[in-house]
């Protein structure tokens, strides 16, 4: 049982999760000024590009493929339920937090809005930023849904029209200019990045129901040449660089995205899989980025409360933020292990 279970789960792309994971947190708290002439080029070239989200929200829709097709309440309630929960609860627990720890020191440099649902749609200059992936999560995937219900046996060329149609608004200007004229929050972090978050969800849904990794397998170093090449093209030239956006818009950089997933995708499984040492490694993988998601929900109000605390430029160094993602991982390891089986095991899922 064991085995088969590790056969069919996807080693490339959940050691990719834990990459992309640990590089939203380089994004977010790693100060660059600290690091080395050569470092600071290689993570500002990237960086530019920010391909961490994009990819993450590839891999989302390619693993809800299944449950757009299946119109089973269940499954989309499930789905609904693991995004909603951290996305209501977390916000709850460090409002609370932080109201206890300014009341023994007032002169915390924390803010937080007394507002639940503005703390969690309006980010700027409060605690969590990076929640607008949870809110542009669920629009998008209600949309899906409700285009696959109806559509039923034309739903991927409706998601086609839809990411060409997003495209077009961000190269004509129209997404960025209609949102430009609503609070920097809005616009920037919640509505704005809909659109620019379509093109994703659309190749995602596309990549699975083609059965495109299968059929690319048969190839796997070419397809992997490719992917580094085109990957290598995108990021030294200026092509299709002209959309206008919130940081996300523009047609090379979901080509990043799309390379980077196709090419970890190709992981050669079947070198390991009659070896029991490699099935220990797998399992570590695969118990790791079970908590991929936590350590994303986690990082950043985590790592404006230990600034408060310890010394910033340590924790704003790279082993400063291996010790952060190690952090946010032990929280939800023991909040899994501690709350198992009861109506909280789902906020640490």
């Amino acid at each position: 049982m064991e085995k088969a279970r590790i056969k069919n789960f996807d080693i490339g792309i959940a050691f990719l999760r834990v990459i992309l994971c640990f590089l939203v947190i380089i994004h977010h708290c790693y100060k660059y000024e600290s690091a080395t002439p050569t470092w600071k080029i290689i993570i500002q070239k990237f960086e530019y590009f920010s391909f961490q989200v994009r990819t993450f929200f590839l891999m989302s829709f390619y693993y809800l493929y299944k449950t757009l097709l299946s119109f089973n309440c269940k499954r989309i309630y499930e789905r609904y339920r693991r995004l909603l929960i951290p996305y209501i609860i977390w916000p709850i627990v460090f409002y609370l937090l932080i109201s206890l720890l300014k009341r023994n020191n007032p002169n915390l440099k924390l803010n937080y809005s007394a507002w639940l649902l503005r703390q969690q749609i309006l980010y700027e200059g409060y605690i969590i930023q990076s929640y607008w992936y949870l809110w542009d999560t669920f629009i998008i995937t209600g949309l899906f849904i409700i285009i696959a219900f109806i559509f039923r046996n034309h739903y991927l060329f409706i998601y086609f029209i839809l990411g060409i149609t997003s495209f077009i608004l961000q190269y004509n200007g129209k997404n960025s200019i209609f949102f430009e004229k609503y609070r920097l929050e809005l616009k920037r972090y919640s509505f704005g990045r809909i659109l620019e978050m379509i093109p994703c969800a659309v190749a995602g849904v596309a990549i699975a129901d083609t059965n495109f990794i299968n059929l690319l397998k048969k190839h796997k170093i070419k397809t992997v040449i490719i992917c580094i090449y085109l990957i290598y093209f995108s990021v030294n030239f200026d092509a299709f660089n002209s959309a206008r956006g919130f940081d996300f818009s523009g047609l090379k950089l979901y080509l990043v995205s799309i390379c980077l997933f196709l090419g970890f995708a190709m992981f050669p499984y079947e070198i390991s899989k009659n070896k029991n040492k490699n099935h220990k490694i797998i399992n570590l993988i695969k118990h790791t980025t079970s908590y991929t998601a936590g350590i994303y929900y986690l990082h950043e109000p985590v790592f404006k409360i230990l600034v408060n605390y310890f010394d910033e430029k340590k924790i704003r160094s790279i082993f400063g933020n291996v010790l952060l993602y190690l952090f946010c991982y032990l929280i939800y390891f023991i909040g899994n292990r501690c709350f198992k089986n009861t109506k909280l095991t789902n906020l640490f899922k």
